[in-house]
């Protein structure tokens, strides 16, 4: 799935939500200025200004993966596209 005629990565915000207790360490390869410790896992993640006044915030309900589109008072649903490949 994929949002399509967005504003401009410039303006987005992306954010996790609802942080777990336990986080993920990645020691691949042999390279450790590219190992990373301690890091965050969040249960969902937030979209803002996606489109002007609109939020998308992607969560995990049981083994799938949900979301939710969020306007604002001043938002036009009218802008929303999505692409399925």
């Amino acid at each position: 799935m994929k949002w399509l005629n967005t504003l401009p990565s410039s303006s987005k915000q992306v954010s996790g939500f609802s942080e777990e207790e336990f986080y993920y360490n990645y020691f691949l390869g042999n390279d450790s200025t590219r190992w990373k410790g301690n890091v965050p896992v969040y249960k969902g993640i937030s979209y803002k200004a996606l489109y002007d006044g609109i939020t998308i915030n992607y969560f995990e309900d049981g083994d799938n993966l949900k979301y939710d589109i969020l306007l604002a008072a001043n938002a036009d649903p009218s802008v929303l596209q999505m692409k399925f490949e």
